[in-house]
């Protein structure tokens, strides 16, 4: 059980903890780059005109497709935790009204039976001092009553422990609903580490792609459309690989998020 809470603990921290920004730097072009890069397609021979316009519309693309992962993964990301904020405080409101009245009836019915019992108590004391008497009509009066108490008294003890066996039935359902709930939210932990891991790679490929399009400017002003052209295709390698990545961590959002709504029914 200890292993467990820890389990959900780190299943909490995981999911609550902001993501960080896994952006991109923007594709789009100056003006006097946009200037300059139409003069460099108009003046390339046609194969190589046509390939630079299809490979920057193909990065333009991306980048469109690459911002729109950013809002799916942060709009399900925010709901998956807000989703699993929710689950420490339902579990602890879980059947407590009925567990507060069981936990009310067994209370009140021992103390209902109190002064039975006290009196079956006292009645026994005084069957003992009785004995020194030597008194047998009294000892036998007092032991007429006491018999005459003994069903009573088994009856109540009777209703005492059905009042104290359906509360500590209700608590241990609870517990094991709660067991249960914590269970099926640590199968989250894995898939967390697989999205920690895949943003860490996104992060990288910001990295790469920021290094790979500071070439292109520089190449579109020189004039120099092999290198432009290198510099395009590399950035338009990059963000598929980052969209590729985004998408495969939506994917795993949405398993998180399939996982919320099966615990969830476990706890209604």
């Amino acid at each position: 059980m200890r292993k467990l809470n820890k389990v959900w603990l780190i299943v909490v921290l995981g999911l609550l903890v902001a993501a960080p920004p896994v952006g991109a730097a923007s594709v789009e072009m100056a003006p006097t780059v946009k200037a300059a890069f139409d003069k460099m397609v108009a003046s390339a021979d046609s194969s190589l005109a046509s390939r630079m316009t299809l490979t920057y519309q193909d990065l333009a693309t991306l980048q469109t497709q690459n911002e729109e992962w950013d809002r799916n993964n942060g709009a399900i990301h925010a709901d998956n935790s807000e989703r699993l904020s929710q689950f420490s405080k339902e579990m602890k409101q879980l059947d407590a009204e009925k567990r507060q009245k069981l936990e009310l009836e067994y209370k009140q019915t021992r103390e209902k039976y109190e002064p039975l019992f006290n009196s079956y108590s006292a009645l026994n004391k005084q069957i003992v001092v009785a004995k020194f008497f030597k008194s047998k009509e009294v000892n036998a009066a007092l032991r007429a009553q006491a018999e005459a108490m003994k069903i009573p008294v088994q009856l109540a003890r009777e209703d005492i422990k059905a009042k104290l066996d359906a509360w500590n039935a209700a608590k241990q359902s609870t517990a094991d609903t709660v067991k249960r709930v914590r269970q099926t939210l640590a199968e989250t932990k894995p898939l967390q580490d697989q999205i920690k891991a895949k943003k860490k790679s996104v992060t990288s490929l910001n990295g790469r792609f920021s290094e790979a399009w500071k070439g292109f400017s520089p190449a579109v002003k020189k004039a120099d459309a092999s290198a432009a052209m290198n510099a395009l295709t590399e950035a338009v390698s990059i963000s598929r690989q980052r969209n590729d990545l985004k998408e495969s961590i939506y994917a795993l959002e949405v398993n998180i998020k399939d996982i919320l709504q099966r615990a969830k029914r476990q706890l209604d």
